[in-house]
């Protein structure tokens, strides 16, 4: 049994709003989403109502989860690539 597909669903939906049209659920649906990266931009509104913009890298991995028999022994490898990226 591998972990549950609506723990990814709602990352997704998360932040589809902040990419390019089809571009998160795209990503997403990727076979090489845990070793690939997708850049979106967040929105947000101050009180002052002055917007802002910052990009950000999304370096998604998979549910660190004993029920996700499909990642849950490769998870520390897959941590350590990604924090090699963020940490040259």
């Amino acid at each position: 049994m591998g972990f549950p597909s609506e723990s990814l669903l709602s990352v997704r939906i998360w932040f589809i709003p902040y990419g390019a049209k089809r571009e998160v659920t795209g990503f997403f649906q990727r076979d090489d989403r845990y070793t690939a990266s997708l850049q979106v931009t967040l929105k947000a509104v101050d009180n002052l109502r002055q917007p802002h913009e910052k990009q950000v890298t999304l370096l998604p991995l998979p549910h660190p989860s004993p029920l996700n028999e499909k990642y849950y022994a490769k998870f520390p490898e897959m941590l350590q690539q990604r924090l090699g990226k963020i940490f040259p």
